[in-house]
């Protein structure tokens, strides 16, 4: 699967509704920590409902050794991870 716009637009509604960030400022190039404020505790929350909406396994240590910082990052490693199903 490659990251399409409804990948994205499904990966931003996730955060938006987990974070409590309104839809406008969850962007491909929104940074988790300096641009939406996100925890680590909220990044692991997010990942709870990512892997439940697309039926994958994603962890926080794995997304934090990836150096995933960014929404679009983390939407590229969602599509990767459904590929691998």
């Amino acid at each position: 699967m490659t990251v399409t716009a409804e990948l994205l637009a499904q990966v931003c509604r996730v955060i938006a509704d987990t974070t409590g960030n309104n839809l406008e400022e969850v962007m491909e190039d929104s940074l988790f920590e300096d641009d939406l404020g996100m925890s680590e505790l909220e990044l692991e929350r997010v990942l709870v409902k990512l892997n439940k909406v697309f039926s994958i396994h994603l962890d926080l240590k794995a997304v934090l050794s990836e150096g995933i910082e960014s929404v679009g990052d983390l939407t590229k490693m969602v599509a990767e991870e459904s590929e691998l199903g």
